[in-house]
């Protein structure tokens, strides 16, 4: 009698591991597949990049509220990342070419020419230029700060798109402090426009309340601050439609470092000779 309540005992133990095991694995499974949506949007937003890479963007900024004239802008580049280390870059005024080592970046509007052997962090910055939403790769970090939602784009074929919202909110509001939206090929996961909207609080100086009032009162953008003065919830969106993406060597460049630079004996960079009316920076 007491060996069988001993091996009845037994079973009922293993039985019991046996549940708990389960349960675990199902949460487990559940926690996995609840963050599949955020690997799948990190995913979109860096796959692409890989070489080769050739692609045309136009990038747009604005805000509700215009207080400097690059709060608002529109242009177009051009980005290309080879199998062989070489780099190009064309945003507006700005040309940057990583290659032998070193990255040349040509500001024309300021006459402006810097040197780095950092390539590195050029690649880096590069990336941030093709429309990067952010230098944090990590899953559980992204998971933690936004909340996704998945959408069908129904009248389009073959796209589809994700929105993470902060949980992060708008002091005073229920408004999240950032958001992001991805628009992606379905087929073949490639970005077809990312777009940033984040929210800062400007407190407004009380001689300028009435202007604020009759301007955005019914904008959903004035909201009362601590001490009772009034603040302004300004938005600043950034949008990058990418227009022309391949996956594509190119046979040469629009840009190389010796079309700008020499070096003198000493094997120090100077400029070459038409091209002293820019201003050598060396890193």
């Amino acid at each position: 009698m007491f060996s069988k309540i001993i091996i009845n005992s037994r079973y009922w133990l293993i039985g019991l591991f046996s549940v708990i095991l389960l349960s675990s694995f199902k949460a487990s499974s559940q926690s996995i597949d609840s963050l599949q949506p955020y690997r799948h949007f990190m995913q979109v937003c860096t796959g692409y990049q890989s070489a080769p890479l050739q692609l045309n963007v136009n990038y747009k900024v604005n805000s509700n509220l215009v207080l400097h004239p690059y709060d608002t802008a529109s242009m177009n580049g051009y980005f290309y990342i080879g199998t062989t280390g070489k780099a190009y870059m064309q945003f507006g005024d700005v040309e940057q070419i990583i290659e032998d080592s070193i990255a040349l970046t040509v500001n024309h509007s300021t006459q402006q020419i810097s040197v780095s052997a950092d390539v590195g962090k050029s690649g880096q910055l590069l990336k941030r230029y093709i429309g990067s939403l952010t230098n944090d790769t990590s899953v559980q970090n992204l998971s933690r700060a936004f909340n996704i939602t998945t959408i069908l784009e129904t009248n389009i074929v073959a796209q589809n798109a994700y929105e993470l919202y902060s949980y992060a909110l708008v002091p005073g509001t229920v408004l999240p402090k950032q958001v992001m939206r991805v628009v992606f090929d379905s087929a073949t996961n490639y970005p077809i426009e990312i777009a940033t909207l984040r929210r800062t609080v400007l407190p407004i100086d009380p001689q300028d309340s009435v202007a604020f009032k009759t301007r955005f009162e019914n904008q959903n953008v004035l909201i009362r601050i601590p001490n009772g003065g009034l603040a302004f919830v300004r938005e600043y969106t950034n949008v990058y439609s990418y227009l022309n993406l391949r996956k594509e060597e190119v046979d040469s460049l629009p840009l190389k470092s010796s079309d700008y630079l020499l070096k003198d004996e000493t094997g120090e960079y100077q400029l070459k000779p038409g091209k002293e009316t820019y201003r050598l920076s060396v890193q």
